[in-house]
């Protein structure tokens, strides 16, 4: 058995390189902290630090992007995008399985809200011609990873429609752990992500033209009004980036695709898409719990994921993968998993 009494196996975090327990991530909030925890104020009044800027730099490299802006969370970075972008004389048109902070933006801003089904990128592409002909400003918002069903945009058509009709494109790339870069046009495009995945540490940020940043820097309520993220974790935000720009980084992500392989494989999932995030769709709500429970018994955490998270009917476990998986704790998930199934 994989684990010992005292122990769960969680095959449910988003933390999927396991950088939140990594030394150097660990050492680099320790240090931070010699002086001060918190900032003490808003970034726009006192709370700003050289670590934020440098944490800044770092993620406008990372995702290839002029610029980048903290904020204190994935959360708070997309409603400041949504809010900020989406006035009144905007059209915001969005994917209808977009994460909920995206949902959450849409109704905070004074923008129109349309909705595509799902990857139907024809559907969006109609209907960012109507805005167009009514003289009105697109922006197309979609996850790039989706969070329930490990499914993948594809941005580079959502950028070709985008161009097409002068339309700004938001993505937010939060569970784009192997950092895909996508050709986009970066004069009509924001990526928005977030450092409590990848990185296992917290907060969130924007990366896109230098003008796109100073004006979320001077509009969105949800940075402007917030305190300054806290220098532990803006510290270990930067030291995760570092290490998955390092040589380390590149064989966790190795290590985190072989798993990934072998888990799907191993249940006879699509291997089209690689990402660590693999539903097993149940249906029924009281089954996937009792399927969660059985789970537990044996020592492997992964809560049942039900409406209205996810819609009627389609209750699932949502695995996720890490590099910190052994073989062996896959197989044994996979022979548990097997065993609670059958027993319902």
């Amino acid at each position: 058995m994989p684990v010992d009494k005292d122990d769960y196996l969680v095959f449910s975090s988003n933390d999927y390189l396991g950088l939140k327990s990594h030394p150097k991530v660990i050492e680099a909030a320790r240090n931070s902290i010699s002086s001060e925890v918190g900032t003490g104020a808003s970034r726009l009044v006192t709370g700003t630090r050289q670590k934020h800027r440098d944490l800044e730099a770092k993620l406008a490299e990372y995702k290839s992007c002029e610029s980048a802006l903290v904020f204190s969370s994935g959360y708070a970075a997309n409603i400041g995008v949504l809010s900020t972008f989406g006035t009144n004389k905007a059209v915001i048109i969005s994917d209808e399985l977009n994460h909920a902070s995206i949902v959450d933006g849409c109704r905070l801003a004074r923008s129109e809200v349309l909705k595509f089904k799902h990857l139907d990128y024809d559907q969006c592409e109609n209907q960012l011609k109507i805005v167009n002909s009514e003289g009105k400003l697109g922006l197309v918002v979609t996850d790039s990873v989706f969070s329930m069903d490990g499914d993948v945009a594809d941005i580079d058509r959502l950028s070709e429609i985008c161009s097409k009709f002068g339309a700004l494109l938001v993505v937010d790339d939060a569970h784009n752990v192997f950092n895909a870069h996508f050709n986009v046009d970066p004069d009509l495009t924001l990526i928005v992500g977030t450092l409590s995945k990848t990185f296992g540490s917290l907060g969130g940020f924007v990366g896109g033209r230098r003008g796109f940043i100073d004006l979320l820097i001077n509009q969105a309520r949800s940075f402007i009004f917030t305190t300054g993220l806290s220098l532990p974790d803006t510290a270990a935000g930067l030291a995760a980036v570092e290490i998955v720009n390092s040589d380390e980084g590149t064989e966790l992500l190795n290590k985190l695709r072989d798993n990934i392989t072998y888990f799907k494989t191993m249940v006879q999932a699509d291997l089209d898409t690689m990402t660590p995030i693999v539903p097993i769709v149940i249906g029924r709500e009281d089954k996937a719990v009792e399927i969660s429970n059985k789970l537990r018994e044996d020592k492997i955490l992964i809560p049942a994921i039900r409406p209205p998270t996810v819609p009627v009917g389609t209750s699932r476990l949502r695995v996720t993968l890490s590099a910190e998986h052994s073989y062996d704790q896959i197989e044994y998930l996979g022979l548990k998993l097997r065993e609670a199934m059958k027993a319902i």
